[in-house]
């Protein structure tokens, strides 16, 4: 009788702590790990976290009240995964407990595949955990995106290939759900003009509990034409742009990043603030 007791007490503990996570950190994953997804040319892209610690540490993955414990001196130590759905490849808000949150290393890495290529040519690049410390609340600029353009015949009027798909993911961390951010685009060959601008509601969400943030995904090129003509030969000329963003919502925390897909290769460069 007297175990029940103590394993109702530490059940209702729990569940009670789980409501208030006011002694957690919160940690931006930009990409939720363990999630497969199929992109352009059927390439494979697959997510991972691993985590370091010296000692156990508590965390919120998502899910109605559920605190889990990483324990690394077990020999397969619990990884750090969502136990909740829906799924989201756009991100996720992590929970450390701010006792130990100084002590956790986590590396997510992200690995593209061709379709049909084997397992040695794949690309394993990494993407940031970004700390709470690391929100921004003022302007975040990207000093310089390549919008370039590839020509692979020699014909005498040559068709233009984009290299890259550009996207910018934008989040708000806050949970608020009303949060803008205004973009503004600069050709820096043509001495730094702006070129585009627009307000973009940051008003997109793929769950309802705290580890699911609002966020914007937005296609740059479809938002933003790099091509510059030149000649009838050459009817495509890069460009690199300078790319900012500015918060209209007062007292937002944010972040933010671009990635670069190059187009024949599949492989992803993220640039970060």
């Amino acid at each position: 009788m007297t175990r029940l007791l103590v394993l109702a007490s530490l059940l209702l503990a729990t569940t009670t702590f789980a409501q208030d996570l006011s002694g957690f950190e919160k940690l931006l994953l930009p990409v939720e790990p363990f999630v497969l997804v199929t992109g352009a040319a059927r390439t494979e892209f697959t997510t991972r976290l691993d985590t370091a610690s010296p000692g156990r540490f508590r965390y919120y993955f998502g899910g109605p009240g559920d605190i889990q414990v990483f324990d690394p001196t077990r020999l397969l130590p619990a990884p750090v995964i969502s136990p909740s759905q829906p799924r989201s490849e756009i991100g996720r808000l992590l929970y450390v407990e701010k006792s130990a949150v100084n002590d956790v290393s986590m590396q997510l890495t992200l690995t593209s595949r061709p379709a049909g290529e084997p397992a040695h040519t794949a690309r394993v690049d990494s993407l940031p955990v970004v700390r709470e410390r690391d929100f921004r609340t003022g302007p975040i600029a990207f000093a310089n995106v390549p919008y370039s353009y590839v020509y692979l015949t020699e014909d005498i009027i040559r068709p233009a290939y984009a290299q890259y798909r550009h996207q910018l993911r934008i989040y708000d961390v806050d949970l608020r759900g009303d949060a803008a951010v205004r973009i503004r685009i600069f050709d820096r060959n043509a001495g730094g003009s702006l070129v585009k601008e627009a307000i973009i509601p940051l008003d997109g969400r793929n769950g309802g509990d705290p580890s699911y943030p609002f966020y914007a995904n937005l296609d740059l090129d479809a938002f933003f034409n790099g091509c510059r003509p030149f000649s009838l030969h050459t009817p495509c000329v890069g460009t690199d742009t300078r790319i900012e963003l500015l918060p209209v919502t007062e007292g937002l925390h944010y972040w933010a990043f671009v990635t670069l897909t190059n187009n024949f290769t599949q492989e992803v460069t993220a640039l970060l603030p």
